[in-house]
């Protein structure tokens, strides 16, 4: 990473963007806080539907150091499922990635199942296409199977990840820019 970020240094770069998978992500990340690099903005986007900075990060790990790095959800719903699951787990949060799309889902299939009154799988699957669910990830419908209305772009504000684009969707916060410079540990 260092010749990169080297790069992007000697050219003071207005904007770093990374697609990277979050081990890189988090090196990439790390290494630019150590070495000072303050671009106007930093956007870590994960490939292929894998996470980028929100992933295996938690809050009490590392989210205070990546101010403004940047996808999530700020429900309430969420914020209480957060809260269920590190009591649950001796103050552990949960990944804030695939942990609450997992509960989501397992909710809408005990909404659909509810709907359909008995366990006809063509009838459950057939509502999980056509259905709306209320999670703790808001309300989800798919399409062709997948989820459509999902955050794209999410960036850590005071210790928390919050959804930034859809602008238009529930609880969307505004982007912080520019990036506050990176934090000491």
């Amino acid at each position: 990473m260092q010749p990169i970020l080297t790069e992007a240094q000697r050219t003071k770069a207005d904007v770093f963007v990374a697609f990277s998978y979050p081990p890189d992500t988090f090196a990439i990340t790390e290494q630019a806080r150590t070495r000072q690099l303050q671009p106007e903005g930093v956007l870590h986007r994960g490939r292929h539907r894998v996470p980028g900075v929100q992933g295996q990060v938690r809050r009490r790990d590392r989210g205070r150091r990546w101010e403004s790095a940047g996808s999530i959800t700020s429900t309430q719903a969420y914020k209480d499922y957060l809260k269920r699951h590190a009591e649950a787990n001796g103050g552990r949060e949960p990944d804030r990635w695939a942990s609450p799309v997992t509960y989501a889902s397992l909710q809408m299939l005990q909404q659909a199942i509810e709907r359909v009154g008995k366990l006809d799988r063509a009838a459950v699957i057939k509502e999980l296409h056509d259905g709306s669910f209320d999670t703790i990830v808001g309300k989800v419908q798919v399409k062709d199977g997948l989820r459509m209305d999902g955050w794209q772009v999410g960036q850590w504000q005071g210790g928390e990840f919050y959804g930034l684009e859809p602008a238009s969707k529930q609880g969307a916060k505004p982007v912080l820019f520019p990036k506050p410079e990176w934090k000491k540990q």
